[in-house]
């Protein structure tokens, strides 16, 4: 993943920590903004391309210095001896390295990134997942959109198609709702005006609304001033 990233987002990226357990891995590298949904893929397919090529997983100690040479990428926070165990995967990827390893990397069999996220200043974690827990979440994936088809009434190769009809008429009910509003307070206005007195030449109404959202009261208010000439209102709450 490494070499892949390196790959994809520049030279820049290194190393910054990483964890690896039976369920999860997370690899931390120095890189400016978020990685795009785009890079995200082609991290994954490189990945899997290796993985599908079945290469060996090649170990040699070697002197430090001509690791370096090689083209090993040393790892962030490691301290090395002059002697120091090089991993190679083929032509994709070098690095010092004292960890275990695969004997192949078709031993992997699937890689899966299941978030990209920032922790700090100019570096990024990927987290991710292989083998089994790959093809869990491909799976958890699946049944998650299945689920979302059927309530839409669709399938899977139509979902977003469905999902933009939804919210397009969600859009046109919303304008519509709000259409509806805006002539009720048109209407509310027009009842309250006609309940104005004219007390010593000012117009004076006194009414008590409720259950009106804020903005059907500024609407109505404004309606209000251009009938009666009333400017100025209380609400519930003292405003």
């Amino acid at each position: 993943m490494h070499a892949a990233l390196r790959q994809v987002l520049g030279t820049h990226v290194a190393q910054k920590g990483s964890l690896v357990s039976d369920k999860v891995l997370r690899f931390d590298f120095s890189h400016n903004e978020a990685m795009k949904p785009s890079e995200i893929r082609e991290v994954e397919d490189l990945v899997n391309a290796q993985i599908r090529r079945n290469l060996p997983i090649e170990t040699n100690i070697m002197d430090l210095d001509a690791a370096k040479a090689k083209g090993a990428m040393a790892l962030f926070g490691e301290k090395y001896d002059e002697r120091v165990r090089v991993l190679s995967m083929g032509d994709f990827s070098t690095e010092l390295c004292g960890g275990t390893h695969a004997s192949r990397t078709g031993d992997i069999g699937l890689f899966r990134i299941i978030s990209e996220s920032g922790t700090a200043a100019g570096i990024r974690r990927i987290e991710a997942v292989t083998g089994e827990g790959a093809m869990a979440t491909v799976h958890a994936q699946s049944d998650r959109l299945n689920d979302i088809a059927h309530l839409l009434k669709g399938d899977s190769q139509n979902l977003g198609d469905k999902v933009r009809a939804v919210l397009e008429r969600t859009r046109q009910l919303e304008k519509e709702l709000q259409q509806l509003k805006d002539q009720a307070a048109a209407q509310e206005s027009a009842n309250l005006s006609s309940k104005a007195v004219d007390l010593n030449g000012v117009k004076l109404l006194v009414s008590e609304l409720a259950g009106i959202e804020p903005k059907m009261l500024r609407t109505m208010v404004d309606d209000l001033k251009k009938s009666t000439g009333v400017y100025r209102y209380r609400t519930g709450n003292g405003c």
